[in-house]
């Protein structure tokens, strides 16, 4: 089947199936800098937020069940 090959299923002698290799899927042009423009950053977006920092460094490993 990977080969490309078509395969046919019968019963009593009359094809019920036909198998056929499936075609990739075809992907959508490209079109480099069509964002340009169109999304927005703070200007901190990047700065590190310390509260949730200690959390994450010194907070519980699990979640708590209550």
């Amino acid at each position: 089947m990977e080969e490309g090959e078509v395969i046919l299923i019968k019963r009593y002698g009359r094809v019920v199936a036909k198998l056929v290799p499936a075609e990739a899927p075809s992907r959508p042009k490209r079109t480099p800098g069509v964002w340009k423009g169109k999304v927005r950053m703070a200007p901190d977006f990047d700065r590190v937020n310390v509260e949730i920092a200690k959390l994450m460094e010194e907070g519980p490993v699990e979640p708590s069940s209550g």
